[in-house]
């Protein structure tokens, strides 16, 4: 997972929590070349800059994307004040990496695209749960052709996500959109294909925190006879509430897959269990990045490049309409 080629300088935009618990403790150990900062709450981007040595930080927007020394810029903000990074970032010739979700509609995810083919830079979404062990086993798996042909996937999602303390419960549509992206990616990264269809309704739990629903369930047409279903329950009141299960059935076998494990049943008896020393958190947050520094390197379009990601969104915004409109919404 790590680069061909490490030298690639970043300069990060936003030094909030998710920087200091995994892009930045990633990068510092596949030992990326982290050399500024900037955030408008300047305390914490020293702080920041302190715990994990960056040698500059930058007072203003401008000086970070202007700065010769800086060849990617991770645009680490919510998505106020996206746009003018992105922009100010593409005209000044840096690559970018842009957290998920992009955009909350299909004409801001597809303006940022049209700016970097205008500007010729690389443009890579962060779309890290790609990159996580147990997600990359599975991949491997039915890649190679363990199960045979996929007839169904599911991956359900539980959690907790409801303190009154924290800025998404006040973020619109928060469960399905800006979380549920992850699961949403993971179903056509696993497919290997766009999704066809897709039918979903969402509802909230009384007494919740959040503006928004906090459950929701998915159906997914991928074609070809795939069908996969999804759900999230972001409310769980237990005291472990985190948990996540993938189930992939084939016509030769089945991959079943939780955080921290994968297991391959053949019908033939074989059985093969793996727990990839890989976590989600941070050490995945360093495949999106290593691999656009090898885009650049190798002039190609990253693996999940802002063009890829339109298909998240895509699929993403398609199960919002339904839910909203309680009707199956064709995708293709």
């Amino acid at each position: 997972m790590l680069p061909k080629q490490s030298s690639l300088r970043i300069g990060i935009l936003g030094c909030g929590e998710i920087v200091n618990i995994a892009h930045l403790p990633a990068y510092k150990g596949g030992g990326l070349n982290v050399v500024s900062c900037f955030d408008t709450n300047e305390s914490a981007a020293r702080e920041t800059a302190e715990k994990f040595g960056i040698h500059r930080v930058c007072t203003s927007l401008e000086e970070l994307v202007s700065d010769a020394g800086v060849d990617i810029i991770d645009i680490a903000i919510h998505l106020n004040g996206r746009t003018e990074a992105f922009q100010r970032a593409a005209e000044a010739g840096k690559s970018i990496l842009l957290q998920k979700p992009v955009a909350h509609s299909m004409q801001e995810a597809e303006a940022y695209v049209s700016m970097a083919e205008t500007k010729g830079i690389k443009y890579a979404v962060n779309q890290q749960a790609r990159w996580a062990g147990t997600h990359l086993a599975i991949k491997r798996w039915i890649t190679d052709g363990a199960i045979g042909r996929m007839n169904s996937l599911r991956l359900d999602m539980r959690g907790w996500q409801d303190d009154p303390s924290t800025w998404y419960v006040a973020c619109p549509d928060f469960t399905m959109v800006d979380h549920g992206i992850h699961y949403f990616d993971l179903l056509r990264f696993f497919a290997g294909r766009e999704a066809q269809s897709v039918s979903a309704m969402q509802t909230t739990v009384p007494d919740q925190v959040n503006i928004s629903p906090t459950v929701y369930m998915a159906i997914v047409d991928f074609g070809d006879g795939l069908i996969a279903e999804h759900s999230f329950h972001n409310k769980v009141e237990t005291p472990s509430p985190w948990d996540m299960s993938i189930v992939v059935d084939g016509d030769e076998g089945s991959i079943l897959g939780n955080f921290s494990t994968v297991t391959l049943v053949r019908k033939d008896g074989t059985k093969i269990v793996q727990t990839p020393s890989s976590k989600w958190f941070p050490y995945a947050f360093l495949g999106p990045i290593a691999d656009l520094m090898d885009a650049i390197t190798e002039n190609r379009e990253p693996i999940v490049s802002g063009r890829s990601n339109l298909g998240t969104m895509k699929l993403l915004l398609g199960a919002l309409e339904s839910a909203d409109r309680r009707r199956v919404v064709q995708l293709m």
